[in-house]
């Protein structure tokens, strides 16, 4: 049994301004600090009992321990620390009395104010640059969708054509499938930039694991493992099911590609007061330090060319961000790699409120600021037997209902649009009529785009480009039927 540090030598220090971390005599954590815990990104309880080899740059074979070393060094020793997102943190280590510590071999400190200097400037360079990145792949796939959807549009209005001849309907087909295919990009581009949109509800994030696990089971090749560990308890977030699924299995299938010549994958959640942690392990060989500053970056791999698009990881960061929550690995030389899910704890977040019943009209109202999107929309419903009404302005939009809000069955909104945007239209609608669909309509979706609300107050979501079928369908599930048969 592990020796435990009197609580008023743990309360001293508590007190300290560096890290202190104290070792029994084979190098295993008894005790840190909150300066310590606080360096490396980790709880406390996540460090106690590890050995203090795990969070250390590896040095030269020796036979002596970490503890004996520094005992043995009146200057103390140099040695680099693996931080957050697999920084490397240089620090000078100090053995402290050993009277301070009685029964208990070491007591370690290091000088944290340069570590942290450091760790901070770090984290903030890395942060612009994925904002960055982030604002650039959202601002060129809004655009790329909004052309997608037209192309879409009235490719599909070219399907529902009885003129066309069997060699006609087959150039359709093709340009309908490469324009899905670069949706696809474009929707990934999007998950990087902030998730892309979502609808949120309160949700049980063990259902979404466990989920997650079961599909990706069968990919698990001989002699890889996966080993869940879930609480007995619900660990409830607020977030699209959809969209934090895609964010786990991305991590799992990486962990799974790490061992794929046999090892362990462990998916372990828990719920503390403010957060939730997932964290995904493996027992590879780990993530080098020359990449994992780059490890969530769009469109970089270290795989294969035609393995790997380098976007997996890059979603993963951009929904769960989206989502208010922090992604990071922890990686230390040769011992496997871990990524640590946060987000936010929503057990006392009550229940999302049931959607929106279609209103007695039968108007379907387009509000769209581009016109071959808004005129392509407008054309299919038309076809499909809807009574439409398209507007390019949102303060139009609002003053239509205004006048008449009996009349609209459901409201299909852009989000991104100049003038009044589509977040203030929806609050100015909802204002005035509480029970009218609104299906939000965008092809890009960002923290200033949409609240809170929003997500869990619309009705639906329609991520652009989307086919006949997609539009359809929505509007059939939030109510609004087609007023004709249609064409």
């Amino acid at each position: 049994m592990a020796p435990s540090l009197p609580q008023a030598a743990a309360a001293a220090l508590d007190a300290i301004g560096d890290a202190v971390f104290v070792l029994d005599d084979s190098d295993r954590i008894v005790h840190v600090n909150e300066p310590a815990a606080r360096l490396l990104g980790m709880s406390r309880q996540q460090l106690a009992g590890t050995p203090i080899a795990s969070i250390l740059e590896a040095a030269e074979e020796t036979t002596s321990t970490f503890a004996a070393a520094l005992r043995s060094a009146p200057g103390g020793l140099s040695r680099a620390l693996i931080g957050p997102m697999g920084a490397r943190i240089p620090l000078a280590w100090r053995a402290g009395p050993a009277e301070f510590t009685p029964g208990i071999p070491v007591l370690v400190c290091v000088t944290t104010s340069a570590a942290e200097r450091f760790t901070a400037d770090q984290a903030a360079v890395q942060a612009q640059k994925m904002e960055a990145l982030g604002t650039l792949a959202g601002g060129v796939a809004h655009d790329f969708n909004n052309l997608l959807a037209a192309i879409l549009g009235f490719a599909g209005l070219l399907k529902l054509s009885d003129g066309l001849d069997e060699e006609s309907r087959e150039q359709v087909y093709n340009i309908e499938q490469a324009a899905r295919r670069g949706a696809d990009i474009a929707g990934r581009l999007l998950a990087f930039s902030r998730g892309g949109l979502a609808r949120f509800v309160r949700l049980d994030l063990r259902d979404v694991v466990s989920e997650t696990v079961r599909l990706a089971a069968p990919t698990f090749g001989n002699g890889v493992e996966a080993e869940l560990i879930l609480p007995e308890a619900p660990v409830y977030v607020e977030g699209d099911f959809a969209q934090l699924q895609q964010a786990v299995l991305n991590v799992v299938l990486n962990a799974r590609d790490a061992v794929h010549d046999g090892g362990v994958v462990t998916i372990r959640l828990a719920a503390e007061d403010e957060r939730v942690r997932l964290l995904i392990s493996d027992t590879g060989s780990g993530v080098p330090e020359s990449v994992q500053a780059r490890i969530f970056e769009p469109f970089f791999t270290t795989k294969a060319p035609g393995i790997g698009t380098g976007l997996g990881l890059a979603i993963t960061f951009g929904i769960v961000r989206g989502h208010g929550g922090d992604v990071q690995l922890q990686s230390p030389p040769g011992r496997g790699a871990t990524f640590i899910i946060s987000l936010p704890n929503a057990q006392d977040v009550p229940d999302a409120p049931s959607g929106a019943d279609a209103g007695d009209g039968n108007l379907v109202l387009v509000v769209d600021d581009d016109d071959l999107t808004r005129k392509s929309v407008s054309a299919t419903l038309a076809r499909l037997g809807y009574n439409v009404v398209e507007v390019g302005s949102g303060s139009v939009a609002v003053e239509l209902v205004r006048a008449r809000p009996g009349r609209f069955a459901a409201v299909l909104l852009d989000l991104v649009m100049p003038g009044m945007n589509g977040r203030e239209v929806f609050h100015e609608l909802s204002a005035l009529r509480s029970d009218l669909p609104v299906v939000l309509c965008t092809g890009y979706a960002a923290d200033q785009h949409i609240d809170d609300v929003m997500k869990r107050s619309i009705a639906g979501l329609l991520q652009k480009p989307f086919t006949p079928e997609n539009l359809s369908g929505m509007l059939s599930r939030v109510g609004a039927e087609p007023a004709r048969q249609p064409r």
